[in-house]
């Protein structure tokens, strides 16, 4: 009997569409839902548009910005990895021509 193991990164989706189809990032410039800044980019709060009583936390890195984009994979796999209470969990990921954006709880 062979052992069959689940781990969270399984569940774990990377997406290429566009995050606005599945988030409400409440225009996305609204100052009130710029809730972080970092060197990288901005944290936006995000509404699931088909469960908007889920809130989750949105962060957009800048392309533009990045030197190697193996350092944001790296950070995806990371998170996807971990799991501790005291450690943020991550949910998905998109991509687009300008963005990465890492949706987290």
């Amino acid at each position: 009997l062979k052992k069959f193991y689940i781990k969270k990164e399984f569940f774990v989706q990377s997406r290429d569409d566009n995050i606005k189809d599945h988030y409400d990032l409440e225009e996305v410039a609204l100052i009130e839902s710029d809730i972080g800044r970092g060197s990288f980019g901005v944290v936006y709060r995000g509404r699931m548009k088909y469960y908007p009583y889920s809130v989750r936390a949105i962060k957009r890195i800048k392309k533009k910005y990045v030197k190697n984009p193996g350092d944001i994979l790296k950070e995806f796999v990371v998170l996807t990895t971990l799991d501790h209470p005291q450690i943020i969990k991550i949910y998905e990921t998109f991509e687009d021509s300008e963005n990465f954006f890492i949706v987290l709880e």
